[in-house]
């Protein structure tokens, strides 16, 4: 997570869109569901006559059933769409499909499974505000099934805090939860890929999101691709799949990202010690993230000049645990999933900790304001009455609370040069 910072430096789901009321509405809705999973078949303009795909102009206005089961259970070359599209995004598809693309007015013999309905993902939250939700009465959390030592996916259910968090979060919330588990690109830009899951209304939350005025706001780019996730149909290519971004927002912070020190039996230091009282010692670094910033720009001249880089990933640690170098300078959970990999690593982690950090809450789109506010009540609960750090302890995990400002608003070389 803390990574991108350094760079910048050198369909489960659906929230019917936004629960149309009306048949314009649910038309805007279709044409986005149309454009992200049947335009390459069907065409723009529902006929592609490039292909043997059905004119969808001819299906036959009194037979929603038909359509409704031919999207969510496939017919002959097209794919099922049942565990991508919710019931909304159909009612929306049809929509879009029954107007002709929005051509013409929708027949009255196409109206049936308009009249008399519920608003099925409509969610009254403890206090009795509602929102809506992907799924009626259920939280559905995007969490990354590669997330380090914070979220990672068991047959049925998971670990990390990410992911423990989301549970009990849907439990304060009187919610049902259900967890979306996707691949997530660690280096990535970090509004892109939540802003893509949210946009598809795959889930309602995504965990592990950085509070940094970067990670938060509307895209740079006005469409984006969809990440890997479980669940998707067979035939589907999420890297085909691009979808109109939407602005994000965030939560209020749950827990913190900082950066420490790991020792090798190697080094003969104190728990204590810090950056700067490693003179003699090889110190390690990953490059091309913040450890990289701080040590080449920020550390004396002896700790810097006995350093040495690495490509990032999982295997850094096991370079301490050759006896290749003597200390390494990572984020704390990076330490924490060695532990999971390695339980008995005679790797050791010291108290000191750099003064950069960075909170972690949820992203959503910055149009769920009463999701937003139910969530922060949730949250603030959760990590005063210590049931946070709790369950961190579950995974054995050093749990770092939040601190303030709860969302750091840049980035300067003064804050990452800076030793506490």
């Amino acid at each position: 997570m803390i990574r991108y910072i350094a760079i910048l430096l050198m369909l489960a789901l659906p929230v019917a869109p936004a629960m149309a009321d009306t048949i314009d509405d649910r038309v805007t809705a279709g044409k986005s569901v149309y454009q992200r999973t049947c335009i390459r078949c069907h065409g723009a303009n529902l006929r592609n006559s490039g292909n043997q795909s059905f004119d969808l102009r001819k299906f036959p206005a009194e037979q929603f059933t038909r359509f409704e089961d031919s999207v969510k259970n496939g017919k002959r070359r097209m794919p099922p769409w049942g565990d991508i599209l919710s019931d909304e995004d159909i009612k929306a598809l049809w929509a879009y499909v029954a107007t002709h693309a929005g051509t013409q007015d929708i027949p009255q013999e196409a109206m049936a499974p308009f009249e008399d309905e519920e608003h099925s993902g409509l969610t009254e939250d403890p206090s009795g505000t509602t929102f809506d939700t992907v799924r009626a009465d259920t939280l559905t959390v995007c969490v990354s099934r590669n997330g380090s030592a914070m979220s990672g996916w068991r047959h049925e259910s998971g670990v990390g805090l990410d992911y423990r968090m989301s549970v009990a979060l849907a439990e304060a919330l009187d919610l049902d939860f259900r967890p979306l588990w996707y691949e997530a690109d660690g280096g990535g830009n970090p509004i892109l890929e939540p802003s893509a899951l949210l946009s598809a209304d795959l889930c309602d939350l995504v965990a592990g999101h950085p509070l940094i005025s970067s990670a938060v706001g509307a895209p740079s780019v006005a469409r984006g691709r969809m990440p890997e996730w479980m669940g998707r149909p067979d035939k589907t290519d999420p890297r085909r799949i691009t979808v109109d971004l939407e602005t994000l927002a965030v939560s209020s912070p749950f827990r913190r990202e900082e950066l420490g020190l790991v020792f090798a039996p190697s080094a003969k230091v104190a728990d204590d010690a810090s950056l700067n009282d490693l003179g003699g010692l090889t110190v390690g670094y990953q490059g091309d993230t913040v450890a990289e910033v701080i040590i080449r720009l920020g550390a004396q001249d002896d700790v810097r000049d006995a350093s040495r880089s690495y490509p990032a990933g999982a295997a850094f640690l096991w370079r301490l645990e050759t006896g290749e170098i003597d200390a390494a300078l990572v984020e704390v959970s990076a330490y924490d999933f060695m532990l999971r990999q390695n339980a008995i690593s005679k790797l050791r982690l010291g108290s000191w900790r750099h003064g950069f950090g960075i909170n972690v809450g949820y992203a959503m789109l910055a149009e769920q304001n009463d999701l937003r506010a139910a969530v922060d009540d949730a949250l603030a609960d959760l990590v005063q009455s210590g049931v946070a750090a709790d369950l961190a302890a579950l995974d054995q995990l050093h749990y770092i609370a939040p601190k303030e400002p709860a969302m750091l608003p840049s980035v300067s070389l003064a804050q990452l040069t800076a030793f506490h």
